[in-house]
Parts: C-alpha cells; structure tokens; sequence
C-alpha cells in the first residue's frame, strides 16, 4: 500500500532531527571555510498539475465547478554541513490544500524528504546564498468526505457512501532542487569565523515522475490520477556558523 501523509511527516521530522544533530556536529568541529546551518520553514506551497483536480472534476465526484486552491501552507526544514563551498545535508516539508461544494470536502496533503547537496554562490561576512538539488521520496493522500446525499464513487469499487470519508494515497521516487538566502542577524565570532542566529528565504521544486495511487479502503488503483509535483516559498528561522 501507498505510504499515507502521516506516515510521510513522520519520516520527514526523523530526517530533519538527524540532519539538525550532523549539522551541530559538525559545525562544533569545523575548520576554516566549514561549518553549517540549518533552520525550520514556514510559507506557502502548492501542486503542479491538474490532473488530481480534473479527476475531482467528474460526473460521479464534485462535478466541472469544483477546483482546489492554488496554494496551501507548507511546513518544513532543512539542515547542512559546510564544506568550503560545498554543502550536504537533507530535510523534507509538507503542504495540504483543501475545498469543499455542496456534495463532499476535499483535503490534498503532500510530503516529502530528501537528501540534499548543493553550493554556495556566496559565502561572505553573515550571508550565504545558495542552490541545492536532492534525491528522496514522499507521498500523497487525497482525503474525502461526502456531505451530499448520493454517493460519490471513483469507480464501482471505490465509492464512498453519503456521510462517509475516504482516502486516496500515493508514494514515490522523487527529485527537488531550490535555492535559498541565509542571513546572520545575531552572530558572535571574528571575521574569520563567526555563529549565531540566521534567519532566511527559501524556494523549492519537487518532482515525481511516477506515483502509484491507491483507493485505501480496499487497496486497488485509482486511474487517471496522475503524477503529483509541487513546489514550495518560505521564511526561515534557525541558526549556523561558518569561516571563511
């Protein structure tokens, strides 16, 4: 069976944790031009594609009127050791949209975790900006819930009765490559080396190029679902240090 969201954040939130442990690891044992950061984001997100929403879009679901909403909030982290200008690191995040019509609800949540690298284009005094790519993996669950008073249905197999609520899941390989902005704003150390608190921007792009959605109720494939993308904006909060 497809991995669920909640199973997926748990995931995320070890991946994170022990990515934050090599992060203050290492950045108590850096030599010169080492160091690391990591930090924890909030922002918005949301999914690329409309093939989930086109498959909501039917007859025997919500109907053409139906459309989920362009962005979500998306919560995540991230943390990295510094080598000279090179970075190595990994987290993951998470973003959930939802909608409701007369007949039911609909709730699309995603996560995912990777393993990141990544370089630094700028590396001077108390800021670092850089790009990053990664290799993971994470998982979808449609959630819903008909409020109407006929029964929505996937297929004859997958229905789900009035006042009842359903999940669809989906679990995959996937990809993602971002940049982000880190910014010392309290900071101790010389202009050699130096730490602090760091607050920051960053960007995302998630691809997954093949997803396996499931109908949970009875563990058989829900069609024409397609493959779920996303992409991710926030600010950050955290802490790091480095030298030159």
């Amino acid at each position: 069976m497809a991995h669920t969201y909640k199973k997926t954040m748990k995931t995320i939130t070890k991946l994170i944790t022990l990515c934050a442990l090599v992060v203050v690891a290492h950045a108590a044992n850096a030599q010169k031009g080492e160091g690391g950061f990591g930090y924890f984001s909030a922002g918005i997100g949301g999914h690329i594609g409309n093939d989930v929403e086109t498959r909501l879009q039917s007859a025997a679901l919500f109907g053409n009127t139906f459309n989920l909403p362009a962005t979500g909030l998306n919560f995540g982290g991230k943390g990295f050791g510094i080598f000279s200008r090179f970075i190595i690191g990994g987290g993951g995040y998470g973003t959930s949209v939802s909608a409701s019509t007369a007949n039911g609800e609909a709730e699309l949540s995603t996560g995912a975790g990777f393993f990141n690298f990544g370089y630094l284009f700028v590396k001077k005094e108390k800021t670092l900006f850089y790009g990053f790519g990664g290799i993971g993996g994470g998982g979808s669950t449609l959630r819903i819930k008909n409020t109407g008073a006929v029964t929505l249905a996937f297929a004859a197999n997958q229905q789900i009765p009035t006042g009842e609520t359903r999940k669809i899941s989906s679990g995959g390989f996937g990809f993602e490559a971002g940049i982000g902005v880190q910014q010392l704003v309290i900071s101790k150390g010389d202009d050699g080396e130096r730490g602090g608190f760091m607050i920051g921007l960053v960007a995302g792009i998630n691809y997954f190029p093949s997803q396996d959605w499931r109908f949970e109720a009875n563990d058989t494939k829900v069609s024409n679902m397609g493959n779920l993308s996303s992409f991710y904006v926030g600010i950050t909060i955290g802490g790091g240090g480095f030298g030159n």
